[in-house]
């Protein structure tokens, strides 16, 4: 993962801003390109330079000082703010920037994302910059009305592979980067991901290598004398932490594997074949409706969200049929997830009675996986083995139906 140190460009000289508010603006260097071999000398290979400038002005500025910083040698520059053309990215980029980074024009002109990434392909990033899940655009002053995982899809199907993301209400007050929703950004765009704004110190650095990320962006924390450059680039995670973050999550896995239990039934015609339309007619006389998939029909919950009460499921090719009417069915299941399922609806009950009722409407037998008849006195011994596996799930705090029980049983 990279450390990358930012140098914010104001009036040619090197500034901090906080929460992107330029009337904060506070000097850390008159020679913003001493500052660059500066942090090449601690370690950095690459540098985050933003034109702040002409991030408000909607055109590069500061290009003498972007001159000047390409020009030190042994570091590489990607460089934002203000870039809203073509021309504008290749003007940078002859200035020896490596890279181009673009935030509005990303959300107001996607096709000069394409047109930059057919160009200069593997040169052009992306910076998304969010307060409060909106992206800001215009120098964090105009808000958009688009979330950040948005804009990262759109313009990972423009061609970009690498986005910046800063949390805008963090930038520049040492409140702790969020290296969980960039790791999330990650995960629900598809591309690589770097964390800016809030670093205050080592632990941030450390929990953006732990969340995976492709890297960090370090700014006032560096100017502020709160973190070592060259400590940041040598920075491991706390492993021993995650050790027994581990050794609980598989603890949890095995009791999930030994109590995940789906109690099901099968309803097997005793003469004639079922239609899937004469399914349907008797399972809506108590109550089931159609399910998300073909060949599910479901008991509802009485929550809105909750997951249903019982199942009924039957061959999903024939739901999926020219004519379902015309398929010939002779079994169907009735079940119901024991985990997450709360009890106080009495999905046992239910799930008997349903199970009796329809098979004297549809004249079926009641038997298990193995083709062995259901007697009530079968239905009494389950109930009890059923009694208590609801109570070894509340004894470690996973009982059924419960938020904690629903997400370690999905």
């Amino acid at each position: 993962m990279l450390v990358i140190p930012a140098i914010d460009l104001m009036g040619g000289e090197a500034v901090r801003l906080e929460k992107g508010d330029f009337a904060t603006k506070k000097v850390y260097a008159k020679d913003p390109a001493a500052k660059a071999a500066e942090f090449r000398d601690a370690g950095a290979t690459l540098l985050h330079v933003v034109d702040l400038d002409g991030a408000r002005a909607g055109r590069p500025v500061n290009l003498d000082a972007v001159a000047a910083i390409c020009r030190v040698k042994g570091i590489e520059v990607e460089l934002g703010g203000g870039l809203r053309t073509l021309e504008d990215v290749e003007k940078v980029l002859a200035l020896g920037a490596s890279y181009a980074v673009l935030g509005t024009a990303a959300v107001e002109r996607l096709s000069l994302v394409e047109e930059a990434c057919r160009k200069f392909p593997g040169r052009v990033r992306t910076g998304i910059d969010a307060r409060d899940g909106e992206v800001k655009v215009a120098g964090w002053l105009a808000g958009t009305g688009l979330s950040a995982v948005e804009v990262a899809r759109r313009v990972k199907a423009a061609g970009v592979s690498l986005v910046e993301y800063t949390d805008v209400g963090r930038d520049g007050m040492f409140t702790g980067v969020d290296a969980a929703g960039a790791a999330r950004l990650a995960a629900e765009a598809g591309v690589e991901v770097v964390a800016s704004g809030g670093v205050a110190g080592l632990a941030d650095v450390k929990a953006c290598r732990l969340a995976g990320l492709a890297g960090v962006i370090v700014g006032k924390a560096l100017y502020e004398g709160r973190l070592d450059l060259a400590d940041a680039i040598g920075a491991m995670p706390d492993f021993p932490d995650m050790l027994e973050a581990v050794a609980r999550a598989r603890e949890l896995d095995a009791f999930a594997s030994d109590h995940d239990a789906q109690l099901a039934v099968h309803l097997r015609s005793r003469s004639v074949a079922w239609s899937v339309g004469y399914i349907q007619q008797h399972a809506a006389r108590h109550g089931f409706v159609a399910g998300m998939v073909p060949g599910r029909l479901v008991l509802p919950g009485a929550e809105e969200g909750a997951p249903p009460v019982l199942t009924l499921s039957f061959d999903s090719q024939a739901a999926l049929a020219d004519d379902p009417n015309q398929a010939a069915l002779r079994d169907v299941t009735l079940s119901f997830d024991v985990p997450q399922t709360d009890p106080s609806g009495e999905p046992f009950v239910a799930w008997q009675a349903s199970a009796q009722a329809l098979s004297l409407g549809m004249d079926a037998a009641i038997v298990d996986d193995n083709g062995n008849p259901i007697s009530a006195e079968g239905f009494a011994v389950i109930g009890g083995e059923l009694t208590r596996l609801y109570d070894e799930l509340a004894a470690r705090d996973f009982a059924a139906g419960s938020a904690a029980a629903r997400r370690l049983f999905s």
